[in-house]
């Protein structure tokens, strides 16, 4: 139980963080013929090192509100 519970307080702030970073860094996209929005790249060219660094950084700044929520 106490596993899960780290584990589902940690990743949404690593992905929030990484989906940030991809937005300040331009997510490459176009648009079809019917006006979609197609998405260019891979899932694995989202997680370029900026882009984890803004999800540790995210990471980061949870763990400190907590701790001084807690202090």
């Amino acid at each position: 139980m106490g596993c899960r519970l780290v584990i589902g307080s940690l990743v949404p702030p690593v992905v929030f963080g990484i989906a940030f970073g991809n937005l300040l860094l331009g997510v490459p996209f176009a648009f079809t013929p019917q006006l979609r929005v197609e998405y260019l790249g891979s899932f694995w060219q989202l997680l370029t090192p900026f882009p984890l660094l803004c999800g540790l950084l995210s990471l980061g700044m949870v763990i400190l509100q907590g701790g001084v929520w807690l202090n």
